[in-house]
């Protein structure tokens, strides 16, 4: 039960750094898909960081990984949302930005996890 509320408590903090950062971007007047896009792509780089850091505490369960990979990094990022927004993209005949969008959403998702794991091992 102490699992599923660190998880539960995680996903609410990552919930809202997501609604943050899209308020901010609404408020930047930047509409559409880049509240979406920089949610994922920083997700990626915390969770890249955490998992390096992780691996050098010689645990694969604890209870930052609960709290950090599954909650925040879960809650921050989305998965649905992004599905969402493809279908839509779809729907609307947006074949280019689709594509666009779905690929460099899922290479720049990986390279971040990439650098924040390498950033982490050379400090």
């Amino acid at each position: 039960m102490k699992s599923f509320l660190i998880v539960f408590i995680g996903s609410g903090i990552g919930g809202i750094f997501r609604y943050g950062l899209n308020t901010i971007i609404d408020h930047l007047g930047q509409r559409g898909y880049i509240g979406t896009f920089l949610s994922n792509i920083l997700a990626a780089l915390i969770l890249g960081i955490f998992l390096s850091w992780n691996t050098t505490q010689n645990q694969t369960e604890n209870n930052y990984r609960l709290l950090i990979a599954i909650g925040i990094c879960g809650g921050f990022s989305t998965m649905s949302t992004f599905s969402f927004e493809l279908y839509e993209m779809i729907k609307s005949a947006k074949y280019v930005l689709f594509l666009v969008y779905l690929i460099s959403t899922i290479s720049i998702s990986i390279l971040m996890i990439f650098l924040g794991y390498t950033l982490h091992q050379k400090m």
